[in-house]
């Protein structure tokens, strides 16, 4: 409604303007036609037809060279569109045209200040003011800001002086004067002016906050915090009083008053939700200064989520905390609880399974999951965690299952592929898929083929099967160039050897896994014992088995070789 009225308004004036300027001798025709070019060139502008509006303001001056409005108006859409020099000539015409009309004068003062020319802008204003006497506190305070942006800050002062002797004390004049003082570096004058508003206005704590941040801005902390706890005083509820004593105490040290503060803001009612969850987001940002006040911001958390435990936004600040300091069990109970209210977010999704993976917690992320796959069915990454969560359960059936049927179905393009394969290329093989799993593997290197970790268990997985033992061999050697000292590597390799038959070179390299990882991993003595049957070294292959037992080995396994070791 408010753009309508001042559309009518436009138009009521073009008319009046218009109608001091058409002449006796005009024919009826022609005004009709200038009349009609005026008023649609200011419909033009108003829906945003520019090109169309200085075309037909052009052609009012055309008709009529002394049409002052058409000038104003063309030099106003000039203004708007950053042609200044174009904008100065036209408001200047019209200014010329009839310099007793107050918009003209403030225009074209404008636009001369803006192009650099201040004295001729000032004179335009003094002159405008003569004419409107009724505009003089406006006029006049636009006289100080050019005044003041010429560094003639007395005299600029000294208007500003005048005004507020005539019109009294205002928000408007003191702030401005407060400006320039500060410019003039004149603090204690600065400081007066700001002490005039509160003595005007004691109720109003906003000036308060305003001497506080002057306080802070000359480098005076102790009045600063001095007049911020006044402010806070005569309202606890003022977000500026509040956070910013928080920062000045946090400045100094003072973390148990400074989240004092920040606790009083999160309690109290007044105080908007969202202003609460702006202090947390940032809060949360700062990792280091969340682990090192832990205690006190999560006080506040605790707060949040009292006073309003059915809001999405405080929820989702809270987990950030939590998560942020990888509380992952908390931080799960949260994201679980936004979840009962908003499934339709994926990255909601994706933190529960985050937190429940960085737990080890596989019955969760596999309930959650599932439950995820329900309005996500198209999300493989929700596969994979489910997947990766059965297989280590070491229900490989089920890991394969759903591995296998997501893998399918993922396009080859798509780079998350070969995350599924080093689970698929295991789960195969633990469900006795065997082919399968070496063709999984066989992805697997080819990807990457610097993975050594790949290639030693799929060399493994060769030697145990008896499968294309070379190729194992390959496989294995080249881990144990990039890896010496790695034990489990080693023992692969001895053991392809033990395979091979080469069981000299296997003992060696066996007893070499065996110095790096103490004697500790049962898989690897027992592997050393066969290596020592092998070489018909009973004793110390007995010595071995036995080890191995006591390591945990498989009893049965052990007692069966044992059982033959004397027997031939």
């Amino acid at each position: 409604m408010k753009k309508i009225i001042l559309g009518l308004f436009s138009f009521v004036f073009m008319f009046s303007v218009f109608g001091q300027k058409v002449t006796n001798n005009a024919s009826i025709k022609t005004e009709y036609s200038y009349q009609y070019a005026l008023i649609e060139a200011s419909r033009q502008k108003m829906i945003g037809n520019i090109n169309e509006a200085i075309n037909l303001y052009n052609t009012c001056i055309s008709s009529n060279p002394e049409c002052d409005v058409a000038y104003y108006e063309l030099g106003t859409v000039y203004s708007a569109l950053g042609e200044n020099q174009k904008s100065e000539e036209n408001l200047g015409k019209a200014y010329k045209l009839d310099p007793r009309n107050y918009w003209y004068g403030i225009a074209y003062s404008e636009l001369l200040k803006l192009n650099n020319d201040s004295k001729k802008s000032l004179k335009v204003l003094k002159k405008t003011r003569n004419y409107n006497r009724n505009n003089v506190l406006t006029i006049d305070f636009k006289i100080a800001e050019i005044y003041s942006e010429a560094k003639k800050y007395d005299k600029a002062l000294k208007v500003l002086d005048n005004l507020e002797k005539e019109n009294g004390l205002s928000e408007m004049i003191s702030l401005k004067k407060v400006e320039i003082f500060k410019l003039k570096k004149d603090y204690k004058s600065a400081e007066a002016a700001i002490n005039d508003l509160i003595n005007k206005a004691p109720d109003e704590n906003d000036y308060r906050v305003l001497l506080a941040e002057f306080y802070t801005e000359i480098g005076d902390t102790l009045k600063a915090v001095q007049t911020y706890e006044n402010a806070y005083k005569l309202d606890s509820s003022n977000i500026y009083a509040i956070t910013n004593l928080a920062e000045f105490y946090s400045a100094m040290g003072n973390d148990t008053k400074a989240y004092f503060y920040l606790n009083r803001a999160f309690l109290n009612k007044n105080i908007p939700v969202g202003n609460k969850i702006q202090t947390m987001v940032y809060l949360n940002k700062d990792r280091d200064l969340i682990k090192k006040n832990r205690a006190l911001i999560e006080e506040m958390v605790n707060s949040l989520l009292l006073q309003y435990p059915d809001n999405y936004d405080v929820k989702t600040v809270s987990y950030d905390f939590y998560n942020g300091l990888e509380e992952h069990e908390k931080a799960l109970a949260i994201i679980k609880d936004i979840l009962t209210k908003k499934k339709d977010d994926y990255i909601i999704w994706q933190q529960a399974l985050y937190n429940a993976s960085m737990l080890e917690n596989y019955d969760e992320l596999i309930s959650i999951g599932e439950e995820a796959l329900k309005y996500f069915p198209n999300k493989n990454e929700i596969y994979l965690f489910v997947g990766i969560a059965y297989y280590q359960k070491d229900n490989y059936e089920e890991a394969y299952k759903i591995l296998s049927n997501a893998y399918n179905s993922i396009d080859k393009k798509e780079a998350i592929r070969a995350q599924f394969l080093p689970f698929l290329a295991e789960s195969a093989y633990n469900t006795n898929r065997k082919e399968e799993a070496y063709r999984y593997y066989d992805l697997l290197i080819a990807a990457d083929p610097a993975n050594d970790y790949t290639k030693n268990n799929y060399s493994y997985y060769l030697a145990l099967d008896s499968m294309d033992l070379l190729k194992a061999k390959d496989l294995s050697y080249s881990t144990i160039v990039n890896s010496p000292e790695n034990s489990t590597f080693l023992d692969t390799y001895a053991w392809i050897l033990f395979k091979l038959g080469d069981y000299s070179n296997a003992r060696y390299y066996s007893e070499k896994a065996l110095s790096t990882n103490g004697e500790s991993d049962p898989d690897l003595i027992f592997h050393y014992a066969e290596i020592l049957n092998a070489l018909k070294d009973k004793e110390l292959a007995e010595k071995f088995y036995r080890l191995a037992l006591s390591k945990g080995f498989n009893k049965e396994t052990i007692e069966s070789k044992l059982k033959t070791l004397y027997e031939y």
